[in-house]
């Protein structure tokens, strides 16, 4: 369904009919303009072009949105106005194009309002192209450990998108013998961690690789 010049309105709850095939072309983000707007928190956008103009969800809580194209300056806007909260966000298998003009340098997703807790969550396995600033609930991040080094901080806060703790973390380390590690969250910013090597490396520099993720679980499965 193609639609011009208009805002494509859906207020649905996730269990009705999904939003799917839609190609929305009105007023670009910059001129204000909106392609689609979730007002309720929830729903599902699915196989849809957001041409030059953003997907907005307000408050989200239960939101699938998968398999869109995000066209030059579109991008995803979660709004924080009521609840301060997202849950259940599933962003995944989107693509965002810049048509190689850096005219058009933009955030992938866009966060408006504070966000004081992420649950539930998955914003991840999107594709950008170079000129776009890709964010995500997850992220991961690989630094050098040199020759006496016993931790190093890193610092996830240009790729996540929410201003909001890592909960959870995942790290490795490539060197030449075994090094122990543990990893603490409780850094500032708030989204870094500190890995502690059990000690320092003896004979050559190392690697630590880290993924992240900033949302909570309510459940043991994933």
């Amino acid at each position: 369904m193609y639609i011009f010049g208009l805002l494509t309105v859906i207020t649905d709850t996730p269990s009705r009919t999904p939003s799917e095939g839609l190609h929305t072309w009105n007023l670009a983000n910059i001129q204000g303009g909106i392609g689609i707007l979730l007002e309720n928190g929830g729903g599902i956008v699915r196989g849809s072009y957001l041409d030059f103009c953003p997907l907005v969800i307000t408050d989200p809580r239960t939101v699938l949105v998968e398999g869109n194209l995000f066209l030059a300056r579109a991008n995803l806007v979660v709004q924080a106005i009521n609840t301060h909260t997202v849950s259940g966000l599933v962003v995944t298998g989107n693509r965002w194009y810049s048509e190689r003009n850096k005219q058009f340098a933009n955030d992938t997703i866009v966060v408006n309002g504070d966000v004081h807790a992420v649950t539930d969550s998955i914003v991840e396995s999107n594709i950008a192209d170079s000129i776009l600033h890709a964010k995500s609930t997850r992220a991961t991040l690989a630094m050098d450990l040199p020759i006496g080094a016993q931790s190093v901080l890193i610092d996830f806060t240009e790729y996540l998108l929410f201003d909001t703790p890592i909960q959870e973390a995942f790290c490795s380390i490539n060197a030449g013998e075994f090094v122990g590690h543990t990893v603490d969250l409780q850094q500032k910013p708030n989204r870094s961690i500190t890995v502690v090597l059990s000690h320092a490396l003896q004979s050559k520099v190392g690697q630590v690789t880290c993924t992240v993720d900033q949302s909570q679980r309510t459940q043991p499965g994933h």
